[in-house]
Protein backbone atom coordinates (compact mmCIF):
# COMPACT_ATOMS: atom_id res chain seq x y z
CA UNK A 1 0.00 0.00 0.00
CA UNK A 2 2.90 2.40 1.15
CA UNK A 3 4.37 1.57 -3.06
CA UNK A 4 1.17 2.85 -4.25
CA UNK A 5 1.03 5.62 -2.15
CA UNK A 6 4.58 6.58 -3.34
CA UNK A 7 4.15 6.60 -6.87
CA UNK A 8 0.88 8.03 -6.87
CA UNK A 9 3.01 11.09 -5.43
CA UNK A 10 5.61 10.94 -7.70
CA UNK A 11 3.31 10.76 -10.61
CA UNK A 12 1.95 13.86 -9.39
CA UNK A 13 4.87 15.48 -8.82
CA UNK A 14 6.39 14.91 -12.02
CA UNK A 15 3.08 16.27 -13.50
CA UNK A 16 3.41 19.25 -11.44
CA UNK A 17 7.19 20.08 -12.73
CA UNK A 18 6.10 19.34 -16.02
CA UNK A 19 3.35 22.12 -15.77
CA UNK A 20 5.62 24.40 -13.79
CA UNK A 21 7.92 24.45 -17.78
CA UNK A 22 5.10 24.25 -20.04
CA UNK A 23 4.51 26.93 -22.33
CA UNK A 24 1.73 27.15 -24.97
CA UNK A 25 0.04 29.34 -26.83
CA UNK A 26 -2.02 32.12 -26.35
CA UNK A 27 -4.45 34.71 -29.31
CA UNK A 28 -3.15 38.28 -28.94
CA UNK A 29 -6.12 39.86 -31.07
CA UNK A 30 -8.92 38.24 -33.01
CA UNK A 31 -10.52 40.51 -35.98
CA UNK A 32 -13.66 40.27 -37.83
CA UNK A 33 -14.36 42.16 -41.15
CA UNK A 34 -17.24 42.17 -43.91
CA UNK A 35 -15.71 41.63 -47.41
CA UNK A 36 -17.89 41.49 -50.32
CA UNK A 37 -20.79 40.14 -48.19
CA UNK A 38 -18.71 37.51 -46.08
CA UNK A 39 -18.02 37.48 -42.87
CA UNK A 40 -14.27 36.91 -42.59
CA UNK A 41 -12.35 36.23 -39.02
CA UNK A 42 -8.63 36.44 -38.59
CA UNK A 43 -6.25 35.55 -35.63
CA UNK A 44 -3.03 36.43 -34.20
CA UNK A 45 -1.41 34.15 -31.97
CA UNK A 46 2.04 33.75 -30.09
CA UNK A 47 3.27 30.19 -30.19
CA UNK A 48 6.24 28.74 -27.23
CA UNK A 49 6.94 25.48 -27.43
CA UNK A 50 8.59 23.50 -24.83
CA UNK A 51 11.40 21.08 -25.08
CA UNK A 52 9.33 18.02 -24.85
CA UNK A 53 7.18 19.08 -27.94
CA UNK A 54 10.48 20.60 -30.09
CA UNK A 55 12.63 17.19 -29.24
CA UNK A 56 9.82 14.74 -30.84
CA UNK A 57 9.32 17.72 -33.83
CA UNK A 58 13.18 17.35 -34.37
CA UNK A 59 13.07 13.76 -34.08
CA UNK A 60 10.25 13.22 -36.90
CA UNK A 61 7.12 13.39 -35.11
CA UNK A 62 4.94 15.47 -37.12
CA UNK A 63 3.22 18.02 -34.58
CA UNK A 64 -0.65 18.90 -36.18
CA UNK A 65 -2.34 22.24 -34.44
CA UNK A 66 -6.14 23.00 -35.17
CA UNK A 67 -7.33 26.82 -34.96
CA UNK A 68 -11.07 26.47 -33.92
CA UNK A 69 -13.72 29.39 -34.58
CA UNK A 70 -17.48 30.23 -33.23
CA UNK A 71 -19.57 32.33 -34.28
CA UNK A 72 -22.41 32.81 -30.88
CA UNK A 73 -25.16 34.47 -30.36
CA UNK A 74 -25.24 35.98 -26.41
CA UNK A 75 -28.91 35.20 -25.39
CA UNK A 76 -29.76 36.41 -21.65
CA UNK A 77 -31.69 33.47 -20.29
CA UNK A 78 -31.48 30.15 -22.31
CA UNK A 79 -27.80 28.85 -23.76
CA UNK A 80 -26.07 31.27 -26.80
CA UNK A 81 -26.49 30.07 -29.73
CA UNK A 82 -24.06 28.83 -31.86
CA UNK A 83 -24.07 30.42 -34.98
CA UNK A 84 -21.21 29.30 -36.93
CA UNK A 85 -18.32 27.25 -36.30
CA UNK A 86 -15.08 25.97 -38.32
CA UNK A 87 -12.24 24.43 -37.60
CA UNK A 88 -8.54 24.87 -39.89
CA UNK A 89 -5.93 22.16 -39.34
CA UNK A 90 -1.95 22.62 -40.13
CA UNK A 91 0.90 20.15 -39.86
CA UNK A 92 4.26 21.37 -38.59
CA UNK A 93 7.17 18.97 -39.22
CA UNK A 94 10.94 19.14 -39.90
CA UNK A 95 12.80 17.60 -42.37
CA UNK A 96 15.60 15.88 -41.36
CA UNK A 97 17.88 16.07 -44.50
CA UNK A 98 17.88 19.74 -45.05
CA UNK A 99 17.37 20.73 -41.66
CA UNK A 100 13.85 23.19 -42.22
CA UNK A 101 10.45 22.84 -40.83
CA UNK A 102 7.65 22.68 -43.15
CA UNK A 103 3.86 24.05 -42.49
CA UNK A 104 1.66 22.73 -44.17
CA UNK A 105 -2.26 24.42 -44.34
CA UNK A 106 -4.33 20.40 -44.30
CA UNK A 107 -7.42 22.29 -46.19
CA UNK A 108 -5.47 23.82 -49.47
CA UNK A 109 -2.36 21.89 -49.00
CA UNK A 110 -0.03 25.04 -49.37
CA UNK A 111 3.01 24.13 -47.75
CA UNK A 112 5.74 26.29 -46.53
CA UNK A 113 9.55 25.87 -45.64
CA UNK A 114 11.60 27.82 -43.17
CA UNK A 115 15.07 28.24 -41.78
CA UNK A 116 14.28 27.98 -38.11
CA UNK A 117 11.21 26.76 -35.69
CA UNK A 118 10.36 30.44 -34.72
CA UNK A 119 10.07 31.38 -38.42
CA UNK A 120 7.29 28.76 -38.69
CA UNK A 121 5.96 29.84 -35.13
CA UNK A 122 4.99 33.06 -36.03
CA UNK A 123 3.47 32.11 -39.74
CA UNK A 124 1.90 29.47 -37.91
CA UNK A 125 0.72 31.97 -35.31
CA UNK A 126 -0.68 34.83 -37.91
CA UNK A 127 -3.53 33.04 -38.84
CA UNK A 128 -5.71 35.33 -41.65
CA UNK A 129 -9.09 33.81 -43.16
CA UNK A 130 -9.65 30.96 -40.58
CA UNK A 131 -12.98 30.89 -40.63
CA UNK A 132 -15.13 32.56 -44.09
CA UNK A 133 -18.77 32.83 -44.07
CA UNK A 134 -21.66 34.27 -45.71
CA UNK A 135 -22.60 37.15 -44.23
CA UNK A 136 -26.90 36.13 -44.35
CA UNK A 137 -26.15 34.09 -42.11
CA UNK A 138 -25.79 36.58 -39.50
CA UNK A 139 -29.29 38.74 -39.05
CA UNK A 140 -28.80 42.18 -38.74
CA UNK A 141 -28.53 44.35 -36.26
CA UNK A 142 -27.16 42.36 -33.76
CA UNK A 143 -23.90 41.64 -31.37
CA UNK A 144 -22.40 38.64 -31.85
CA UNK A 145 -19.46 36.99 -29.99
CA UNK A 146 -16.66 35.21 -31.48
CA UNK A 147 -14.67 32.84 -30.08
CA UNK A 148 -11.62 31.60 -30.74
CA UNK A 149 -8.39 29.13 -29.71
CA UNK A 150 -5.50 27.35 -31.25
CA UNK A 151 -4.05 24.10 -29.83
CA UNK A 152 -2.02 21.15 -30.18
CA UNK A 153 -4.39 17.91 -31.73
CA UNK A 154 -2.82 15.21 -29.29
CA UNK A 155 -4.82 12.89 -30.76
CA UNK A 156 -2.95 13.13 -33.90
CA UNK A 157 0.78 11.81 -32.02
CA UNK A 158 1.91 8.38 -32.69
CA UNK A 159 0.04 5.72 -30.49
CA UNK A 160 3.03 4.91 -28.18
CA UNK A 161 3.56 8.25 -27.16
CA UNK A 162 -0.24 9.34 -26.02
CA UNK A 163 -0.06 7.41 -22.85
CA UNK A 164 2.66 9.92 -21.81
CA UNK A 165 0.65 12.62 -23.62
CA UNK A 166 -2.50 12.07 -21.08
CA UNK A 167 -0.51 12.51 -18.16
CA UNK A 168 2.14 15.09 -19.11
CA UNK A 169 1.37 18.62 -19.08
CA UNK A 170 3.67 19.65 -21.02
CA UNK A 171 1.59 18.19 -23.61
CA UNK A 172 -1.26 20.33 -23.16
CA UNK A 173 -0.34 23.20 -25.90
CA UNK A 174 -3.43 25.11 -26.41
CA UNK A 175 -4.44 28.73 -25.89
CA UNK A 176 -7.81 29.23 -23.65
CA UNK A 177 -10.47 30.25 -25.75
CA UNK A 178 -9.85 34.37 -27.21
CA UNK A 179 -13.38 36.53 -27.16
CA UNK A 180 -14.42 39.52 -29.06
CA UNK A 181 -17.52 41.06 -29.77
CA UNK A 182 -18.43 41.75 -33.71
CA UNK A 183 -20.98 44.44 -34.03
CA UNK A 184 -23.43 43.81 -37.25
Amino acid sequence: MNAVRRLIALVFCLCLSAGAIARGVTITNGTASFEDAHLVISIQASIALNENVEEALDNGITLFFEAETKILRERRLWPDTQMLRASHRFALSRHALSNRYALTDLASGESRTFKTLQEALLVLGDLQRVLVSDEAVLPKPEVYLARARLRLITEELPAPMRPLVWISPSWWVSSPWYEWLIKR
